[in-house]
Parts: structure tokens; C-alpha cells; sequence
């Protein structure tokens, strides 16, 4: 079987997951990918086909870059079997790319994010979920890393009810014996993580607010990319309460930053139409894995669990001066408790319990239904009369109807 991956960047830690997990269930995919010079992380640990350097977000703006590498994307696709596109606009690639096929692939499109792009009633937007619709008829198999994408934006917004799709939540893949043993606690003083792409701009006021009004007793402490703040080294270096490490690359990295924080910070702003309701962030699962209370948005996935389950605190940064006033109000007993509740966390909702063994079933699947319908069809063609594509005196009946006419 050939499969063929395509990558909008070659060194996301989710994405690489995906790939090893299929190669240890024996599918071992042929990779192209883009480059991105903001996500530093893990480089690939088997070859692939680097398809040019494409820019963050911006739909509009890469479709230069992606439409250069339609000639190298439809070489790789020759004789493929299945296509495997971790974005929607790499799915729409892959379409163009074996739009006039004589072998057409099947197609399996994983979707981690809901681009703003797709959402709201824009003209823009409008078209963007027409095309994903289009797309999505041909698709054999939908990854979704949130299920609430499936009720809340292809049940919802797409009305797309009978998708065959597979939920794999972002679990990474840390030791468990990794995770930090941490000490019940004697004063209010901690420490907030804030790690990931730096780009929530209320989040990162609510912190440096926090760290200001704490006066040294909270410190933040941040690891990652920043994009879209162009303050953000201004804050730092001003902040004798803000430390930044630099990029890091996960999850080589991620024990090591964990055991330097009392609480991770996941609480984001909501967008205007609530694509960010049906997200699940990379950094809860991180936290879980590494028994690290959180500070999460109230009204989202990821804050439901913190909230029912007593993981951390739930903020609202629609509420800017109410958000900040309740991180400045922990106390050193409210982390103990919440860290307590962290170490009960089942380990099935942070490590890997079978999923990638389904993802190979089904790419598996796709394949064998395929092929049985073939199958079928060609053992179908064998009892197709003759007289459907053989001549049975139509040309002598013709020759003796001109004959008629000319003698009538």
C-alpha cells in the first residue's frame, strides 16, 4: 500500500506522533511537508520532501506556496493508494493534484483547528465552508483531535450529520515516571507556565498584569514562539517577574519545563464566533501527563474537565480586571488541592489507548472496501451481454432501409 502524507510543517510534535504510530502498526508513509521557521521543534526522524517555506496563518497569502507545489505534490500522488492531508488546504492540494487521475486515492483529512477562516457569515468564510463541504464528499476518513468539532462544527455549522471520522485527542507522548514530584506547599508564591505560540494578546496582559501586581510573589514563566505581540521582549526585559526561555522542543523538553511551574496557563480569549469553543489544547494534556494544575478558560473543553474535576482555576478574559483579580486571590492550600486532584486524573485521558491501532484499521478498511467493490464490479462486467458492446446487424439494417427509400 502506498501512502502519501502531506505536512503544512515538518516539525509539529502532533504530526510526528501520527507518523510514528503508523509506522509501528506497519504502514510506513511516503512524507511531504512545508517548513516553517516559527515552529523549532523536533526535526523528522525519517526522510521527507520538503514542499518550500509557507507562512503562518494567511490563507489567502500561501496560496502562492502551495500552488508551486502542486507539480511536486501530483508526482508523489502517482500510484497512491491513499492521501493523508493534516489541513484543509492541503486536502484541497491533494484534490487538484489527483483531480484527473486514472488511480484516484482515497482520502483521510485530519483536522486539529477550526481556521477562523471557516467561520462567521462572511462572503470569505462562506466560500471557504463550501469548499470544505466539496471536499469532504470525497474524503474517506475525518481525524478530529476534539470531538466537539464534530457536534459542535461539521454537525452545526456544516450540517454534516454521517461523517465517518475518528477522535484523536492531542496525548503526548511522555514517561509517565517524567511527570515532577512536587511538595505540599508553605506560602502563597508560585510560578505560571505559559508555553506554545505566544499569540493570545489578552492572555499575555492578564500575565503581565498578574506578575506586576503580585509583586514578585507570582512569576511567569514563558517558553515558545511569540507571534502578532510586538511588545512582548519590551514586557519581559521591563518585568523583573517575567522570564522567557526561548523556543523548546516537545515533548524532549517538556519534563524539564513542568518541574519549573506551579500552574500551567491554558486559558485563551474566545473568538467572535466561538471557533475556540471547540478546541482542546495541546498544554492540557501536557499538564495532565505532567500532574500540573492549570488556569483555563472558563466555557471551553479543556475548562469544563479543569472545573469538574477540580484541576485548576477557571477565568474568564472577556472579564480582563475579574480575570486577573482571581489569580492574584490563590492561595498556596488552593494548589495542593488542585494537585491532588491531578494525580487521581485516569491515565487513559493523557496517554495513547489504541487509537493509532484504529487509525491503521481504518486506513486498512478504506482500502479492503475499495478493493472489494472492484471486486465486484469487474466480476459484475464479465456478465455484460455482448450484444452491449458488439455490432448485431445494425449497419445491415441501415443498409437496407437506404435501399428502400431508394426504390420507394
Amino acid at each position: 500500500m502506498k501512502l502519501v502524507c502531506l505536512l503544512p510543517v515538518s516539525t509539529d510534535a502532533r504530526i510526528q506522533r501520527r507518523l510514528g504510530a503508523l509506522r509501528r502498526h506497519g504502514i510506513d508513509p511516503e512524507v511531504l511537508a512545508f517548513e516553517r521557521p516559527q515552529y523549532p521543534g523536533r526535526p523528522p526522524s525519517n526522510a521527507y520532501q520538503s514542499l518550500g517555506v509557507i507562512s503562518h496563518g494567511r490563507y489567502v497569502r500561501r496560496l502562492r506556496a502551495i500552488v508551486r507545489a502542486l507539480p511536486l505534490v501530483r508526482s508523489a500522488c502517482v500510484g497512491a493508494d491513499v492521501v493523508y492531508a493534516f489541513s484543509l488546504d492541503l486536502l484541497a492540494l491533494a484534490w487538484l493534484a489527483t483531480r484527473w487521475s486514472r488511480q484516484k486515492p482515497r482520502f483521510v483529512y485530519e483536522v486539529a483547528d477550526v481556521r477562523a477562516v471557516l467561520v462567521g457569515e462572511t462572503v470569505r468564510a462562506r466560500i471557504f465552508r463550501a469548499i470544505e463541504r466539496h471536499l469532504l464528499r470525497g474524503t474517506s476518513l475525518l481525524v478530529v483531535t476534539s470531538q466537539a468539532y464534530i457536534s459542535g462544527f461539521y454537525h452545526r455549522v456544516q450540517n454534516l450529520i454521517d461523517l465517518p471520522h475518528l477522535l484523536i485527542e492531542n496525548k503526548p507522548d511522555l514517561d509517565e515516571a517524567a511527570a515532577p514530584k512536587r511538595a505540599l506547599r508553605h506560602t502563597r508564591a508560585c510560578t505560571i507556565g505559559y508555553f506554545g505560540l505566544i499569540r493570545c494578546r489578552r492572555s499575555w496582559e492578564a500575565l503581565r498584569r498578574i506578575a506586576a501586581g503580585g509583586n514578585g510573589r507570582i512569576r511567569v514563566h514563558v517558553r515558545g514562539v511569540p507571534l502578532g505581540i510586538p511588545e512582548f521582549e519590551r514586557d519581559v526585559a521591563a518585568s523583573p517577574w517575567i522570564e522567557y526561555g526561548g523556543p523548546y522542543v516537545a515533548p524532549d523538553d517538556l519534563p524539564e519545563m513542568y518541574a519549573g511551574i506551579d500552574l500551567c496557563w491554558i486559558a485563551h480569549r474566545m473568538s467572535q464566533h466561538h471557533s475556540l469553543l471547540w478546541n482542546r489544547a495541546n498544554r492540557f494534556y501536557e499538564a495532565c501527563a505532567l500532574h500540573t494544575p492549570m488556569i483555563a478558560q472558563a466555557g471551553t473543553q479543556d475548562g469544563a474537565v479543569v472545573a469538574r474535576d477540580g484541576l485548576g482555576l477557571c477565568i474568564d478574559l472577556a472579564d480582563p480586571d475579574g480575570a486577573v483579580a482571581r489569580v492574584l486571590e490563590i492561595e498556596g492550600s488552593d494548589i495542593d488541592q488542585w494537585q491532588r486532584h491531578m494525580l487521581d486524573v485516569p491515565r487513559s485521558v493523557y496517554t495513547e489507548d489504541g487509537e493509532h491501532q484504529t487509525l491503521a484499521n481504518e486506513i486498512l478498511r478504506v482500502l479492503a472496501i475499495e478493493g472489494s467493490n472492484i471486486d465486484q464490479w469487474q466480476r459484475n462486467m464479465l456478465t455484460v451481454p455482448r450484444s452491449v458492446y458488439t455490432e448485431n446487424g445494425e449497419h445491415q439494417a441501415l443498409a437496407s432501409e437506404i435501399l428502400r427509400l431508394a426504390t420507394a
